[in-house]
């Protein structure tokens, strides 16, 4: 009887052994499906763009034109001031020409009579003489003489234009680093007045090959500047350089220039700034992030979260950047979707 009683109590700590055992087992497999299923994050359907771009950074660039003179000489007057507005081809500056002038005239003067000392030597010397060799050397030399002074005409005729520094465009005097009694040298060609035109300021990148053959002439841009951070400034692609620009590194950059569609504020020049220079877009869509979307075949769908409970709800899709995909229908905006991690 009490062997009975024995077998009875070890079959029942037995079957207790597997029953705790086949518990723990249980708990430890719901853990690991639990485990496995796919959490995911709340994400809202909104309105806005979807663009594929590249982000360069740049500065606002203003069209200059830095002038010296290509003579040397001593500044006899100014005849502007910084801020000034000036027309093309308008007088800014001059050197004292007097000495120009002498010279010229002394020029003109040799030059008349080497070319009355010519004719009259064939009118009065060799009238009717037959040309031997020797006359005709005399007269070849004779021609030279008159052309080199004709060159010297010209010379001094062009350094006294080139005392007067002109400007080649409409625009407003940036700099004057001149004044009247200064000498000025030839040599070291250092600017005496520099013009800029405020109508040309656009914004200028140096991109690398690989994003360089990514940008055409015609793009979009958004270009947003440091000093500015609230205003959000429409631009074109007008310029890509198939020049390379060589740095320290010997690395090539290509330089892109972006014209301002609406710069209707203030610019300077060499403002610091990030451009978005836009390939392709949609714009003003309904959109959510590629993680919500899940594919069932030929299908998309999406899981619209209500009441805490997930919804699914078949979509149309349009164009895709890789992170955002434009909703053609299907979804409306402010709705929540289960975006997947």
């Amino acid at each position: 009887m009490i062997l009975k009683h024995k077998r009875l109590a070890v079959v029942i700590l037995g079957l207790g052994l597997l029953g705790s055992i086949g518990l723990y087992g249980w708990k430890q497999l719901q853990a690991n499906q639990s485990s496995e299923q796919p959490t995911y994050e709340t994400a809202k359907v909104t309105k806005g763009n979807v663009s594929v771009s590249l982000n360069l950074d740049g500065k606002t660039v203003i069209a200059r034109r830095d002038l010296s003179f290509e003579i040397g000489g001593t500044v006899r007057g100014v005849n502007v001031n910084e801020g000034d507005i000036v027309k093309p081809w308008q007088t800014l500056a001059y050197l004292d020409t007097r000495e120009a002038q002498k010279n010229l005239e002394l020029a003109l003067r040799d030059y008349s009579k080497d070319r009355n000392d010519f004719e009259e030597m064939i009118q009065a010397t060799y009238p009717g003489v037959p040309l031997t060799d020797t006359i005709k050397r005399i007269l070849e030399k004779n021609q030279w003489d008159l052309e080199k002074a004709v060159l010297d005409v010209e010379l001094k005729d062009l350094a006294q234009k080139k005392s007067y520094l002109s400007s080649p465009i409409a625009g407003t005097v940036a700099q004057v680093n001149i004044k009247p009694g200064e000498t000025v040298s030839s040599q070291n060609q250092s600017v005496a007045i520099t013009i800029i035109d405020e109508n040309s300021f656009h914004f200028e990148v140096f991109a690398e090959d690989i994003e360089a053959l990514k940008i055409e002439e015609g793009m979009k841009a958004r270009i947003m500047l440091e000093a500015l951070p609230d205003q959000e400034i429409l631009g074109t692609v007008s310029y890509v350089s198939r020049l390379a620009t060589i740095d320290s590194n010997d690395l090539s950059t290509y330089k892109v220039i972006i014209i301002f569609n609406n710069a209707d504020q203030k610019l300077l020049d060499g403002m610091l700034g990030e451009v978005e220079i836009i390939s392709k877009e949609s714009t003003d869509v309904f959109k959510i992030p590629n993680s919500a979307v899940k594919r069932e075949g030929n299908q998309a769908v999406v899981y619209i979260i209500e009441n805490n409970q997930l919804i699914k709800s078949p979509v149309e899709l349009g164009f895709t950047n890789g992170k955002e995909v434009e909703v053609i229908s299907g979804l409306s905006s402010g709705q929540s979707v289960a975006s997947w991690k």
